[in-house]
């Protein structure tokens, strides 16, 4: 593995993030990210994935500093083999180029081309660039088995890949791949071939999580208690809980998105671009207030909430996701063991269980939830139990022993 460009401009990512006023800490974790690449002679290493893994794969660290040398070792990647410096972009729209970048040209045409059909077709842009980035991850994954044209692509490939021990195993994988193959124009011979071998996934319809009543009263109380929790979090919490948005679209919440006076919120969501207005109720209004006026402090920054290191940019979907709700979870003390489900998506759950449990009509659940299709509502059905009740057969017209 070259690191001679690493070892000659790594003080340019340094000045960069002090350019852009990046707190001590973070680039303090930059500089002894870079320490541990050359404490080691440089044969050493063969990847970046192999110093991820030295680097973050000490016991006596916690998951939130792990995570923190995991970025950090992202963010010297991007640098070094893309040229693209920090400024405050998440680490995570830098590395979805990585996959399209390293590939070899002619697969870096089929991308191209897929990306022209995808533009044809009435699908969200965050639909087109996952379809993009599945294609090209498992493109890349071919070229690191040696293969650099569909044509050379054969049975043991595939099962490299999307076997039961394969390295891509899993349904968007093989999803991705399929669609991939189906849209762009190779020969129908090479393209039937390639599809027959794809080993078919199991269509698992799997039940939605949902929150309990107790787990409700403890994130609700969690929320009203003082101290417990900053007032960003409390906000957060509160607008995931009354308004089940998605993180998305809370961190791109702007000041201006806010009506105060006729007490609205209208965004377009980034998922579906359908907009959406929702009424400002005080139930998580006052927590956005407080957070504002008493904690934000003034900022440049056009987007309700920020991080609290700088640069004060946007708080990222991720950091929603899992520290932050994970701080939630913690104060409610619930979803404590190893397995339980957390993150925001189970906000939306619970919205719409709670809703179909009191007979409102799915047309205004769709609209409530900004989803683009009324179909969007059919997983949440196996959820909604006090309806299935009314499903089940009786047993009355069957005999059965009292043993049973």
């Amino acid at each position: 593995m070259d690191l001679n460009n690493l070892r000659n401009n790594y003080h340019k990512l340094i000045n960069q993030m002090e350019k852009d006023n990046y707190d001590i800490s973070s680039i303090d974790l930059i500089k002894n990210a870079i320490n541990f690449i050359f404490s080691k002679p440089e044969d050493s290493w063969h990847s970046y994935d192999e110093i991820r893994t030295a680097y973050t794969n000490f016991e006596n660290i916690s998951n939130s500093y792990r995570a923190a040398r995991n970025t950090a070792i992202n963010k010297i990647m991007a640098f070094d083999q893309y040229e693209i410096t920090p400024n405050n972009l998440p680490c995570r729209e830098v590395l979805k180029k990585g996959a399209y970048y390293k590939l070899n040209k002619e697969f870096r045409l089929l991308i191209d081309e897929y990306s022209k059909v995808l533009d044809l077709e009435t699908i969200a842009p965050k639909s087109k660039e996952t379809y993009l980035y599945g294609a090209a991850s498992v493109l890349y994954s071919f070229n690191q088995l040696g293969i650099t044209c569909l044509n050379d692509i054969g049975e043991s490939h595939i099962l490299c890949l999307f076997g039961d021990n394969g390295v891509l195993k899993g349904e968007n994988n093989n999803y991705c791949f399929r669609r991939f193959l189906k849209k762009i124009g190779i020969s129908p011979i090479t393209k039937n071939r390639i599809l027959s071998l794809i080993p078919k996934t199991k269509d698992v319809e799997r039940v939605k999580d949902y929150l309990s009543h107790e787990e409700v009263e403890a994130i609700k109380s969690a929320i009203r208690i003082e101290g417990k929790l900053s007032l960003r979090e409390r906000a957060i919490a509160a607008v995931l809980y009354y308004t089940a948005l998605r993180a998305t679209d809370i961190s791109n919440l702007k000041l201006t998105d806010i009506d105060w006076v006729n007490e609205t919120i209208y965004i377009v969501q980034e998922k579906t671009e359908i907009p959406l207005e929702l009424p400002l109720d005080p139930s998580y209004g006052n927590y956005i207030y407080r957070y504002i006026t008493e904690e934000r402090g003034y900022s440049e920054e056009s987007f309700v909430f920020l991080k609290k290191a700088r640069p004060y940019g946007k708080v990222p979907a991720p950091l929603i996701t899992s520290h932050i709700m994970n701080l939630v979870y913690d104060a409610a003390n619930v979803r404590m063991n190893p397995g339980d489900r957390r993150g925001t998506h189970i906000f939306r759950h619970h919205a719409v269980s709670s809703m179909l449990s009191n007979n409102i009509n799915g047309a205004v659940i769709s609209a409530s939830l900004g989803h683009s299709s009324r179909s969007s509502l059919n997983p949440y059905l196996n959820s909604d139990f006090r309806h299935l009740k009314n499903c089940a057969l009786s047993l009355e017209k069957y005999p059965m022993s009292r043993k049973a």
